[in-house]
């Protein structure tokens, strides 16, 4: 049986990627069975060159940096998730967090410079708001960059 996998962002993937776990091909949990014991991981890597070019990132490299930092990319950060984002909250705030980041449970009443809003795109009535409190707003796709890329970029995927 042979398969073809392609990179998907679901969160499991973009957790395992943020904390720098090794993510393996399909064929290394065959060749297990096969073989009746746990084998090196090494060989059986998973790639997808066609995502790393859609998304502009190399997952070798960013494993390789979230093993040896990724739990610092928004470290000193408090976030503020809106309560419509999408995928869904809980699971952008465990993404959030595994990069460091501390999620503020209520909505910010003033503005702080070491807070970030993340909105979903529809909630224009909350970025309203939080702009007027003089914070820029971001969707989560920067969330989902900072992950992949390993690197912030604050000039990125705002509201």
């Amino acid at each position: 049986m042979s398969w073809s996998w392609t990179t998907k962002r679901t969160v499991k993937f973009m957790f395992a990627l943020s904390r720098g776990v090794d993510i393996v091909n399909v064929k290394w949990a065959q060749d297990c069975i096969r073989q009746k014991t746990i084998l090196d991981l090494q060989k059986y890597q998973f790639a997808d060159t066609n995502s790393e070019k859609k998304y502009g990132f190399s997952l070798k490299n960013s494993l390789e940096q979230a093993r040896e930092e990724g739990d610092q990319l928004l470290r000193g950060w408090k976030v503020y998730l809106g309560g419509k984002i999408k995928p869904s909250l809980p699971e952008i705030q465990l993404l959030a967090e595994t990069i460091g980041a501390h999620v503020l449970k209520t909505k910010p009443k003033h503005h702080d410079d070491d807070t970030l809003i993340v909105l979903d795109d529809d909630d224009q009535k909350l970025k309203n708001e939080m702009e007027k409190l003089g914070y820029v707003t971001y969707n989560p796709e920067f969330i989902f960059e900072s992950i992949m890329k390993q690197q912030v970029h604050f000039d990125k995927h705002i509201l």
